[in-house]
C-alpha cells in the first residue's frame, strides 16, 4: 500500500513537473534567459523551483475555485429547500388546525346525533304508549256493550258513536 501510495505520488510530481516544462512562466523564464543571458545555475534551479510551486498554487487556487462553485451551489439548494421546508410547515400547521376544526365538527355532530338519538327513543316510547293507548281505547270502545264494567274516559265518551 506504501508503495502503490508512492507511486501516485511520483505521478502526481511527474504531471507537475511536465505542466512545469510546459507553462508559460517556463517558457518566458527560457526567452528571459536567451535574452538576458543566463543568471546562474543556482538562481536558474531557484527558478525553476519558483515555478513549480507556482504551478503547484494556481492548481490549489483552481481546486479551490471549484469547490466555492461548489459550495455556492449547494448554498442556493439549501436556501431553495429551506423555503420549501418553510411552505411545507405552512401547508402543516394549515392542515392542522383543518384537521382541528374537522374534528370540532365531528364532536359537535357526535354530540347533536347522541341528542337526536335520545330524542328520538323518547318520541319512540310516547308513539308507543300513545299506539298502546289507542288500542286499549279501540278495544273498549268495540267491546263497550258486552262489558259495562269498563270505564271510558270523558273524552272517549264524547268521541264514540252512539
Amino acid at each position: 500500500a506504501k508503495v502503490e501510495q508512492l507511486t501516485a505520488e511520483l505521478q502526481v510530481y511527474n504531471e507537475l513537473k511536465r505542466r512545469v516544462e510546459q507553462s508559460t512562466f517556463k517558457k518566458d523564464l527560457q526567452r528571459n534567459i536567451q535574452e538576458h543571458g543566463s543568471p546562474g545555475a543556482f538562481w536558474e534551479s531557484e527558478q525553476e523551483s519558483l515555478l513549480f510551486v507556482i504551478e503547484m498554487k494556481a492548481e490549489r487556487v483552481q481546486e479551490q475555485s471549484r469547490k466555492l462553485r461548489q459550495m455556492d451551489d449547494l448554498v442556493e439548494k439549501n436556501l431553495s429547500l429551506e423555503d420549501q421546508i418553510v411552505y411545507i410547515l405552512q401547508q402543516n400547521e394549515d392542515l392542522k388546525v383543518r384537521i382541528d376544526n374537522c374534528q370540532a365538527l365531528i364532536q359537535q355532530f357526535s354530540k347533536e346525533q347522541q341528542d337526536l338519538k335520545v330524542a328520538l327513543e323518547r318520541q319512540l316510547a310516547v308513539n308507543q304508549n300513545l299506539s298502546q293507548e289507542k288500542e286499549q281505547l279501540m278495544f273498549k270502545l268495540r267491546h263497550r256493550d258486552s262489558c259495562p264494567a269498563i270505564h271510558l274516559p270523558a273524552m272517549m265518551q264524547e268521541i264514540a258513536p252512539r
